[in-house]
């Protein structure tokens, strides 16, 4: 009991404390805001202007020098038509989107026979896992080691070709769907084979 009283003593005091130490920091800042707002800024003397020497009497001034003839201007050659690769390729006539969809078109176009090849494989309680291990094996190598088969055939080539050493690593790794075809073909002779009322 003693102690408890003796602590909420001891917290008002220094909370009396506090309180007036906080009103003497606001009078000082209060007081060095007046002090601010009566000193005036210091405004430098301006720079001194050069004198202006007078005029040199017309003697000495240099005669008027006489007009000179306007410049020969040669007629204008002819203009060859240039190409405008813009209205092609360009913006104006969105050739950039055909593009694109072309090349969505052939890079997923090998799909769907693969996922209508694996579902007609397994049986119908293992069409989810086979996809799922389809997908899992194209993310592997395609994701994973893709980019860093052309990091490092870029850097293996470019003691020889130089900057032009990423335009011969995209072209070997780009044969790489040859090797799938193989592949895909070698299965399905296997699979003819193994199954020959399904060949």
């Amino acid at each position: 009991m003693i102690l408890s009283g003796l602590l909420a003593f001891i917290a008002l005091v220094i909370a009396i404390a506090a309180i007036a130490q906080g009103n003497i920091l606001r009078s000082r800042i209060e007081n060095l805001e007046k002090e601010r707002n009566r000193i005036q800024p210091v405004v430098p003397p301006p720079p001194p202007t050069a004198a202006i020497p007078p005029p040199l009497p017309k003697w000495l001034q240099n005669p008027p020098l006489a007009e000179a003839a306007p410049p020969v201007v040669p007629p204008p050659l002819p203009q060859i038509p240039r190409i405008n690769w813009e209205t092609f390729v360009g913006v104006k006539l969105f050739a950039w989107i055909g593009g694109f969809a072309l090349s969505s078109f052939f890079t997923l176009i090998h799909q769907a026979p693969i996922f209508a090849a694996v579902v007609s494989i397994v049986g119908e309680r293992r069409r989810a896992l086979a996809i799922s291990v389809v997908l899992l094996g194209a993310s592997l190598i395609g994701n994973a080691i893709g980019p860093s088969a052309v990091g490092l055939l870029n850097d293996l080539l470019h003691a020889e070709f130089g900057d032009y050493a990423i335009r011969y690593s995209l072209l070997i790794i780009a044969a790489t769907p040859v090797l799938a075809a193989a592949c895909f073909w070698r299965a399905a002779m296997l699979y003819g084979k193994a199954n020959p009322v399904a060949g």
